[in-house]
């Protein structure tokens, strides 16, 4: 199949979408954590949600430049003490809001600050 063919049968399907690039969450993990960002990142898109992270292990101030250039609407912190205790740290980015929930209730909580409430 040409080039030309594929790119039309893209356009019918809607597959050639400009992607605005925002993330609608971005999440940070600290020091030895990482797999407990991986869980999050995956839960928040199985509930649909756009997510960025960090694959890097990159310091704490070098995470929150990179969640200010996705556009992320919410900021999941977790890290070590998070971890322990079965929470995350929630932060709306427009609100300048920032608060303690368990694991099961983030989807929750991300839902409400994405979507302006």
């Amino acid at each position: 199949m040409g080039l030309e063919r594929m790119i039309l049968l893209a356009e019918e399907q809607n597959s050639l979408k400009a992607d605005s690039g925002n993330a609608d969450v971005y999440v940070i993990s600290l020091g030895n954590v990482a797999t407990y960002g991986l869980k999050a990142a995956q839960k928040l898109r199985e509930a649909g949600f756009k997510v960025d992270m960090d694959y890097q292990g990159r310091s704490l101030k070098a995470q929150f430049k990179a969640s200010d250039r996705s556009g992320a609407r919410a900021i999941v912190i977790l890290g070590e003490d998070e971890y322990a205790e079965g929470k995350a740290q929630v932060k709306d980015t427009v609100n300048k809001t920032q608060v303690t929930v368990s694991f099961d209730e983030l989807t929750e909580t991300v839902r409400k600050m994405t979507e302006g409430e």
